[in-house]
């Protein structure tokens, strides 16, 4: 989906488990630590990432989850933790003496998250594995087949970047009080137009995706809290979404110190009005084919019509961005036109 000037900016994988040592049978993170399976030198074919924030109360559960995941491949644990002040890290290190080898801890002495730096940025060049997967300290998974049945969908499909699947909404006291976090419309497939977009909602708890992100700082992300929504969309530059049916939902918490759970209504409201901006703003910086271009597009008119329906800007304030994003197009169609007419000329 890319053009061949940006492939050098990223970290496609072009490696398949055909070239990985594996077992004969699946067998649970737990054993695998415990039998000492791998050897130190023996390559991890996928990394899971935890980011944690004062989650004392729900990380061990998130843990064994992980340990609980049966595979036919190595699998490393990346935990970040935004310098908690409760008891998040010692509990971490504590699984970690336990199955030694296996989890990875990076320990910030200072909150970066209130410095404008989010977790996403700051692990990315600690992860050298071909796929990645995404669970939050406070959320869990509940099937243990999850990761194997996402990476050999993976295998199987070079055209899809990304897989995942629903979830339920678990409060701070343990009650189920949903059984879908997402939408009916949302369990489905999506080409890599749609995730740019922002025509997905895929859940951070659920992915598995291949590495392909760039490791370079992304300037707009500092400006974005909605984090998901723009990982998904930079997916999108390098593949569709499958949607798994054949995986038991993971439990996603709401709870009183959750980042997201924890604002207020309008708070969200502008939170998702400036990531919509910032990732408009991004892809129309980086827009080099026309995917960019419409993503920015997209995502534009999506910022516009939230903050239209919020009534944070008024009538005149919305044409004036009207007007200034046709001159934007302008200004770009007419520096691609300049460049085509010196190729020509030459």
């Amino acid at each position: 989906m890319r053009s061949k000037s940006t492939l050098n900016q990223v970290r496609p994988s072009s490696k398949s488990l055909g070239n990985a040592k594996t077992l004969d049978q699946p067998l649970s993170l737990a054993e695998q630590s415990a039998q000492s399976v791998w050897s130190p030198n023996t390559p991890a074919w996928l990394t899971i990432v935890c980011r944690t924030y004062q989650h004392q109360a729900f990380i061990a559960q998130c843990l064994d989850g992980f340990l609980a995941q049966e595979t036919t491949f190595k699998v490393e644990i990346l935990v970040h933790d935004d310098a908690s002040q409760d008891q998040t890290a010692q509990i971490v290190k504590a699984y970690q003496q336990r199955n030694p080898g296996l989890i990875r801890l990076i320990e910030q002495s200072e909150n970066q998250f209130s410095k404008g730096r989010r977790a996403q940025e700051l692990v990315l060049p600690h992860i050298h594995t071909p796929y990645v997967a995404d669970c939050e300290g406070d959320d869990y998974w509940t099937d243990p087949r999850k990761l194997q049945i996402q990476v050999d969908y993976l295998e199987a499909h070079a055209d899809v970047v990304v897989t995942s699947h629903d979830a339920f909404i678990e409060n701070e006291q343990g009650e189920r009080v949903s059984e879908t976090k997402l939408p009916q419309e949302q369990q489905r497939d999506f080409t890599g137009l749609e995730l740019m977009c922002g025509q997905a909602w895929i859940l951070t708890l659920a992915r598995v995706y291949r590495n392909v992100l760039s490791t370079e700082p992304i300037q707009e992300r500092a400006h974005i809290l909605n984090g998901d929504n723009f990982t998904t969309a930079l997916l999108g530059r390098w593949g569709g979404a499958h949607f798994h049916t054949d995986i038991a939902s993971a439990a996603y918490r709401v709870h009183a110190g959750g980042v997201w759970s924890s604002l207020s209504m309008d708070k969200r409201i502008q939170a998702q009005l400036t990531s919509d901006y910032w990732i408009h703003r991004y892809f129309a910086r980086t827009a080099q084919c026309w995917e960019d271009r419409a993503a920015a597009h997209a995502w534009f008119l999506r910022w516009l019509d939230g903050a239209k329906r919020a009534s944070s800007i008024s009538p005149i304030q919305a044409w004036v961005a009207v007007l200034q994003w046709r001159l934007q197009r302008w200004r770009a169609r007419l520096k691609r036109n300049r460049l085509w007419g010196r190729s020509g000329a030459a």
